[in-house]
């Protein structure tokens, strides 16, 4: 894991936030505070596949295997909070900006347009500046790990990293070139 200096910008490594769980022996593990929306651990590969799996309405398309049905599926879509289109502006300030940078917006869009979130997370109701379609699907785990998903251009995406702090400048930065790269690429588009 690593930090971002404020002032400087340069990354410095850092000790791992979960150092200790991660490296305890399995008698001491209920020792530690379990996180359940951060215990997901998993390799950018792996990940990939369960995104692929959602693109292709819950079936993993190696092995054929359904992990959902397709109604869980555009369950993961479906706007929960229609009438609190703006819910994720405005974020309050962060209380220890080493830990989480104070951002108004993580997914700024022009003009404005109306936000969403449901089951699976953030959703991109309008389509964004990097070509992502109406009704994408993504969200950002701690240690900036993007992912997206948009069934209506049937393609998704994931940036791994290990920085610290969260919603870091740089690599909202990085994560929106990959996909206007990815977008940009596409074949038809």
């Amino acid at each position: 894991m690593h930090q971002r200096d404020p002032t400087t910008g340069v990354l410095h490594e850092r000790p791992h936030l979960y150092h200790g769980p991660l490296s305890c022996t399995p008698d001491k593990q209920a020792l530690f505070f379990q996180s359940g929306g951060a215990g997901l651990w998993s390799n950018p590969a792996a990940y990939v596949k369960i995104l692929a799996s959602l693109l292709n309405n819950g079936t993993c398309p190696n092995t054929h295997a359904r992990i959902l049905t397709p109604p869980s599926v555009d369950l993961l879509f479906t706007n929960q909070i229609p009438s609190q289109p703006d819910f994720a502006r405005g974020n309050p300030a962060s209380v220890d900006e080493s830990l989480m940078y104070s951002e108004p917006e993580i997914y700024p869009q022009q003009g404005d347009p109306p936000q969403g979130w449901a089951y699976g997370g953030f959703l991109t109701l309008e389509e964004g500046d990097t070509g992502r379609g109406r009704g994408a699907l993504w969200w950002t785990g701690f240690s900036n790990c993007f992912w997206w998903l948009d069934r209506e251009k049937g393609v998704a995406g994931m940036l791994a990293a290990q920085v610290l702090p969260s919603v870091d400048v740089k690599m909202r930065e990085v994560f929106g070139e990959v996909e206007k790269g990815v977008y940009d690429g596409l074949v038809g588009e």
